[in-house]
């Protein structure tokens, strides 16, 4: 915890705890993520009680997303798991093509969709400065911070919910 009367202080300790960030996706500092109050813990430890039960909620939600979409060439839907990985999708996060005007598609059809980090890492502003990156230094890293979108995803998500957002998708790109 820190108290201060420095204006100047305090903004600078509040970027610090929030990863270094200037605004949502950029950073100019490397800070840390020390974001949690005592009342976000404590609604925490009540829904750690909940958690197996949502994240089976989340692949049965994901194995739908993917039955619905695996045919569709513009979309690459992420790994599925395996026999010894089962991945809990906090995220369902497609590699589209044209992502922009699916999320602003989407987005007029009244589907939340998300797109997260849209900046790769190497071409935060401190890290450019501190290792002279430049753009191209990372084309795959830049190619997937212009191609990945999150689609809905949450426990209490019905499946007529996800096939309504697959439905969507399939006519933003002419498909059924």
């Amino acid at each position: 915890m820190v108290t201060t009367d420095d204006e100047r202080l305090a903004k600078q300790v509040a970027k610090l705890r929030d990863c270094g960030r200037v605004s949502r996706y950029v950073h100019d500092v490397i800070g840390f993520t020390s974001r949690l109050n005592t009342a976000n813990a404590a609604f925490g430890r009540v829904q750690l009680r909940h958690l197996d039960e949502w994240n089976e909620r989340r692949r049965t939600i994901a194995r739908l997303y993917a039955k619905e979409l695996k045919d569709l060439r513009q979309v690459k839907i992420p790994p599925m798991g395996g026999p010894n990985i089962h991945p809990v999708f906090h995220l369902f996060a497609l590699k589209a093509q044209s992502r922009d005007e699916l999320a602003e598609f989407l987005r007029t059809n009244e589907i939340e969709s998300a797109i997260h980090y849209p900046v790769p890492i190497h071409l935060q502003p401190i890290y450019k400065e501190m290792y002279g990156y430049e753009d191209g230094d990372f084309p795959v890293s830049e190619e997937l911070s212009s191609s990945m979108i999150s689609l809905p995803m949450f426990p209490e998500m019905e499946e007529e919910e996800v096939e309504f957002v697959c439905q969507a998708v399939r006519e933003f790109y002419g498909g059924k």
